[in-house]
């Protein structure tokens, strides 16, 4: 999860803990010699720097396999599009991700599974 201030926080990583063996939680890219193999990437409105084209390019680079999902409750265009550049599967505030995460969840493992069977 990056964007660890964030106040939604506690329920995104409930959520994520029953699907995933492990939830890293950073406040923004982890460096060069920190990085794990993540499976999902959730991006909050919390992490820093604010997303831009620039850490969209740096998350595909750094994490291609890993499928991207935003959740932010100010909806801001610019950010908007750098996620969408991305590749993100989610895109929504904190309150849909929580009405619907177990469909988003499910999305993403099958899309997980699909992809390491193929």
């Amino acid at each position: 999860i990056l964007g660890g201030s964030s106040p939604n926080m506690s329920s995104i990583r409930r959520a994520l803990g029953l699907h995933f063996k492990e939830v890293s939680v950073e406040n923004a890219l982890p460096p060069a010699d920190h990085r794990k193999n993540f499976s999902l990437i959730v991006v909050t409105d919390a992490v820093e720097p604010v997303p831009d084209r620039e850490f969209a390019g740096d998350l595909r680079r750094h994490y291609p396999r890993a499928k991207v999902i935003g959740i932010f409750d100010k909806f801001d265009p610019e950010v908007e599009i750098a996620m969408r550049s991305a590749g993100i599967v989610f895109w929504g505030s904190h309150e849909r991700f929580s009405a619907h995460c177990e469909e988003i969840l499910q999305t993403v493992l099958s899309n997980r599974v699909n992809a390491e069977t193929a």
